[in-house]
């Protein structure tokens, strides 16, 4: 038999070593990366609710801490997008809009009417 034919034992288990050192060091790299994400995000509830300024980044408006606001700074936020005009989600509400009005074609309105505004009759 010829020397390749054999496994050396101690080549083997290195190897498996090897990788199983690869492994752990992906592994820690990736705990390392979500601890970091988590500490990040823990920060930013806490900006939010420390009182701190928030701002859009879509249009710069700037929300601050208010003692009578009954909601949190996120809350604020939340509701600042839904009306913020540079907010892409902006657009796809007038975009919903103008499909809806021309849903409301002529012969829709004209049953609409012919029924006196009874949607359950159409």
């Amino acid at each position: 038999m010829t020397e390749s034919a054999f496994i050396n034992p101690d080549r083997y288990w290195e190897n498996i070593a090897r990788t199983s050192l690869k492994k752990n060091e992906e592994l820690e790299d990736k705990m390392k990366m979500l601890e970091r994400k988590s500490i990040q995000q823990e920060q930013w509830i806490n900006d939010l609710q420390s009182g701190m300024y928030i701002n859009c980044v879509y249009c710069g408006h700037r929300y601050g801490a208010q003692e009578n606001t009954p909601s949190s700074m996120a809350d604020i936020l939340k509701e600042h997008i839904e009306k913020c005009p540079k907010h892409p989600m902006s657009q796809l509400k007038e975009e919903n809009e103008e499909l809806k009005n021309k849903m409301q074609t002529p012969i829709n309105k004209f049953f609409y009417d012919k029924c006196n505004g009874e949607k359950d009759k159409i």
